[in-house]
């Protein structure tokens, strides 16, 4: 997959914006899992009653446990998808063993707040689920692992180091997905991602934290 934006100045490359079945996108190098939920309407009119989620109020950091939510259908059902995709995505990487989520937050961002750099470090895949948001707000970004490298490979001047025809999707330095409502981003925890400050009104995401699944004896 070597869909770049070359008009773009930064070192941010932005692939295509429709999918129908999970796709999974090479990256520096790494995988990130991306897929549309076919219920978005559903889980946002669902989610938005339940946790009390208005245009009015932004409730910054929500730290419930929604994956351990069962009395409610719909979030029920979403969970369950989320968990789908993230074994399939684990299976794309050869690891087998079923996965479950540990940990699940929302955050419904403040005016002009970001989320820095940084991982999720304890878990072994992650995701991000746009639940409210607006395509034109700031992009959920991701930063290679080599982004630090000292050595210029690629002979790039400081003067057009900015211009990202001296990259591809394998030596881009960051890569980013825009916050398409119903969109769920699947990555490995360790990965480093981040939000930049939010120009828009509204911008709610679910994130969760996945690791192996404990059977009943309590061994993995």
């Amino acid at each position: 997959m070597n869909n770049v934006d070359i008009t773009n100045s930064k070192l941010d490359f932005q692939p295509e914006d429709n999918y129908k079945k999970l796709s999974f996108h090479s990256w520096f190098p790494t995988v990130i899992g991306v897929v549309d939920c076919p219920f978005y309407d559903e889980v946002k009119e669902t989610f938005c009653e339940f946790y009390d989620i208005r245009d009015d109020v932004d409730k910054s950091m929500m730290w419930t446990p929604i994956h351990n939510e069962k009395d409610v259908w719909v979030i029920e059902k979403y969970n369950k998808w989320v968990t789908k995709c993230v074994n399939e995505y684990a299976k794309f990487h050869k690891h087998v063993t079923p996965f479950e989520c540990t940990e699940s937050w929302i955050i419904d961002y403040p005016p002009h707040s970001y989320n820095p750099w940084h991982k999720h470090n304890g878990s072994v895949y992650s995701t991000v689920f746009f639940l409210v948001s607006d395509p034109k707000d700031s992009p959920t970004s991701f930063r290679s692992p080599e982004y630090g490298d000292m050595k210029n490979a690629s002979g790039v001047t400081s003067d057009v180091a900015g211009e990202t025809r001296f990259y591809n999707t394998v030596s881009a330095p960051t890569c980013y997905y825009a916050p398409i409502p119903g969109r769920l981003l699947i990555f490995r925890s360790h990965t480093e991602h981040m939000a930049d400050y939010k120009k828009t009104k509204k911008r709610v995401i679910i994130s969760q934290n996945f690791d192996k699944k404990k059977i009943e004896n309590g061994a993995t």
